[in-house]
């Protein structure tokens, strides 16, 4: 079976559906093929060539849904199966080929009213959303906490609607993580990961190791553009290094290269980065939001801070930091956890399983 994944993100592995799609991609277990834009064509990507009128802009996610299509109408032939790995990119899908759609957070699902533009550009990609999953044979999300958002939400008949939790690779991930122990004489190094840095609880991490004046902190961020985060200050206990985008082996080696990990998040669909953490070893200070859970074994291999708290995500920061048995202990399990249940070939298996139903 020849498959095609449908994909608007691939480039940036800071963004889930874009390290979702690329490990799809580069898998032998499964023969896929890529559909996206702003790469470069190879036998096994093939690139959308999107060109917008100036007045097109404003929703470009829309105005490209057309353009996929007519490359897809064009390569069909040449595959068994589609995955749209955004589901808005199956609208109005006019071919031939059986398929599936996938939704991956909640961002749309749960929209509520704002007084901006990007309300109404939101609720249009809401309103094709809701239409494409209530007539699409097959829906994939990647978590419980999704689907019962989704089922409460629209008009779906349960039985179409399949959990795929995402997976990882493990092979840059079977080194030992080395604890440090952690003093007030040394520089604590903690690393937030975050395409979105208000869901992922960047303001309040800030906040919170503020706090913690007795100790020194570097505070590496990853995944936001320093222009946006011009806003925020810093208490004098902080050093902090912005590094935006890199790619994620780069990541993976910062991770072992940090004392923490901390994702203080007001949302998660499922929480990849902290599934990575987990998977490292280092010790992890995350919430219990959304499908985080599902990541953290509800919580048991982390230390699990209150959402929009910076006093709770400040003392579990101080646990942390203050008992490196327990982080020993925490890391030891957490990385069994992942690796039994968040390997990417499981993931391959139960999408094969989902397709063939």
């Amino acid at each position: 079976m020849k498959i095609l994944l449908v994909t608007s993100v691939y480039k940036s592995e800071a963004v889930g559906p874009a390290r979702f799609a690329r490990l799809l991609n580069d898998s032998s277990n499964l023969n896929v093929e890529v559909l996206t834009a702003g790469v470069n064509e190879s036998k096994k990507i093939k690139n959308v060539a999107l060109k917008y009128k100036w007045w097109q802009t404003k929703l470009k996610i829309y105005f490209s849904i057309s353009q996929f299509h007519e490359k897809l109408l064009n390569l069909e032939s040449n595959y068994d199966y589609i995955i749209f790995n955004n589901a808005m990119f199956a609208h109005n899908y006019k071919g031939n080929l059986p398929y599936l759609v996938m939704v991956n957070d909640e961002k749309l699902i749960s929209l509520k009213p704002f007084l901006r533009f990007d309300f109404l550009r939101r609720s249009l990609h809401r309103r094709i959303e809701k239409s494409v999953v209530e007539a699409s044979p097959k829906v994939i999300v990647n978590s419980d906490y999704i689907k019962r958002k989704l089922l409460r939400a629209y008009n779906v008949n349960p039985n179409i609607v399949y959990t795929l939790l995402k997976g990882i690779s493990l092979k840059d991930k079977k080194f030992h993580y080395a604890h440090r122990e952690l003093t007030q004489n040394i520089e604590v190094k903690v690393l937030f990961i975050k395409n979105d840095y208000l869901i992922g609880g960047l303001v309040e991490l800030v906040e919170a190791i503020g706090l913690l004046k007795e100790f020194k902190f570097g505070l590496t961020i990853v995944g936001s553009e320093s222009k946006e985060l011009n806003h925020l200050s810093y208490s004098q206990n902080i050093k902090v290094a912005n590094l935006g985008m890199i790619p994620n082996d780069q990541v993976i080696e910062l991770m072992y290269d940090h004392d923490i990990l901390c994702i203080p998040s007001r949302f998660e669909p499922l929480g990849v980065a902290v599934m990575e953490g987990l998977a490292v070893g280092i010790p992890t200070v995350t919430t219990g939001q959304g499908g985080l859970h599902e990541v953290t074994g509800n919580g048991k291999h982390v230390w699990e801070c209150e959402p929009n708290n910076p006093n709770s995500i400040a003392n579990q920061i101080s646990k942390c930091i203050s008992d490196r048995s327990q982080r020993i202990a925490k890391s030891e399990a957490g990385k069994k956890y992942v690796f039994e249940k968040f390997d990417f070939k499981n993931v391959i298996n139960r999408l094969i399983e989902i397709i063939q139903k």
